[in-house]
């Protein structure tokens, strides 16, 4: 915890400048809140990076309007446009994470960046040392760490309220149909068109946020702390016609906990789940994100209630800036995400090739209430 205090430098501005980098998905709710100037933020929309062949004609009339300047790269932001920011928001696709968290640091701004982190591991330690080396932040957003919630939870196992932890489970079972990998030109792909590294897949991509949770948890240095990692076994396997993983298992060995297992997968055919079972010497928490956002601990004590873990990206962008200002470490920084990014990559390491599953295999339910083809018709 000391480490990371002593590399975040308090930005004296109450007004913060902001850079945001990508509008799509999670990014449209940042580019939201900084364009109109969400009550408390007290951020400046200094300019918009995305690439001009994917900006539609009403972003770039909006941002015209409000004189917001487009840039094509963050290169060209800096160094053509001289764009001039505290903080950089990083709402980008995977691929581009390392080099665009990289060249943020490098040009003396803080950094938001979605999760996951990095591509792999390298990547990541590699941009842990140059945010010490420079002095800055740099926070993953994943939004239970940014909870109270969860912060809370996590500030009592420290204290040593639940004992040792002895096990730690997340399943992630949830339905994608073809669209959702043909959505853009990365999805469920290992490399992109130019070469870059992606890796993306189930387990590092929608249920990353289950699997940061469990290692967050297990950290015990301090509040922005995860799981060190010391082994990692992992299986995978496609049903769709993809270069990566669409189900994937994963057991993992830290140096806090004998016993911690993850699985997850893209071809469920009920409803979104994404369930939970944290189990420590005198308590234990259970549930299901995708059903109740609340944290709940049955305990020797009794029942404890957390409160809710969900977290918009608005109050995550609130939080981050507030630590800024004030000097504190954020939430998750990439001292605690790298962890994610350890597990997945040692998955890769240690899974070999990727098993496709014959159809004969596959137990379709098409048109089913509550999958992807619901209520679709198929000959």
């Amino acid at each position: 915890m000391d480490r990371v205090k002593k590399s975040a430098e308090r930005v004296d501005e109450v007004m913060m400048r902001v850079i945001l980098v990508g509008v799509g998905e999670r990014g449209a709710g940042y580019l939201h809140a900084l364009r109109d100037q969400s009550e408390g933020l007290d951020a400046q929309l200094v300019g918009v990076v995305q690439p001009r062949q994917d900006a539609s004609v009403e972003l770039m009339q909006q941002l015209q309007q409000a004189k917001i300047p487009l840039a094509s790269s963050l290169s060209e932001a800096f160094h053509e446009m001289g764009m001039q920011a505290d903080a950089v928001v990083l709402a980008s696709p995977l691929q581009h994470h390392f080099e665009q968290c990289y060249e943020a640091l490098s040009h003396g701004c803080h950094v938001l960046c979605e999760k996951p982190l990095a591509s792999d591991y390298v990547q990541a330690l590699t941009l842990e040392k140059l945010s010490m080396e420079k002095g800055l932040q740099l926070a993953v957003a994943y939004q239970h760490c940014y909870s109270k919630a969860l912060r809370s939870l996590k500030q009592d196992v420290l204290q040593g309220r639940y004992g040792k932890p002895i096990s730690m489970r997340a399943l992630s079972l949830t339905g994608r149909s073809d669209l959702y990998y043909q959505r853009n030109r990365w999805a469920g792909r290992f490399y992109d068109e130019e070469g870059r590294c992606i890796m993306d897949g189930v387990l590092h991509n929608e249920a990353s946020h289950s699997l940061q949770s469990l290692l967050y948890l297990l950290g015990d240095d301090g509040l922005d702390s995860a799981a060190d990692v010391e082994t990692v076994r992992g299986e995978w396997c496609r049903a769709h016609a993809i270069q990566s993983y669409d189900t994937a298992v994963v057991s993992v060995r830290t140096a806090q906990c004998p016993s911690v297992l993850m699985a997850a997968t893209h071809n469920w055919a009920g409803r979104d789940t994404h369930r939970y079972r944290y189990v420590w010497e005198h308590g234990y928490a259970e549930g299901d994100w995708s059903q109740d956002p609340r944290l709940i601990v049955h305990s020797e004590d009794g029942i404890i209630d957390y409160g809710d873990c969900a977290c918009p990206p608005r109050e995550e962008l609130q939080i981050f800036l507030d630590c800024l200002r004030s000097g504190q470490p954020v939430p998750c920084s990439v001292h605690s995400a790298k962890a994610e990014v350890a597990v997945c990559t040692g998955m890769y390491l240690s899974a070999g090739w990727i098993r496709t599953l014959p159809e004969h295999e596959l137990q379709l339910v098409r048109g089913a209430a509550h999958t992807p083809d619901e209520g679709g018709v198929f000959p």
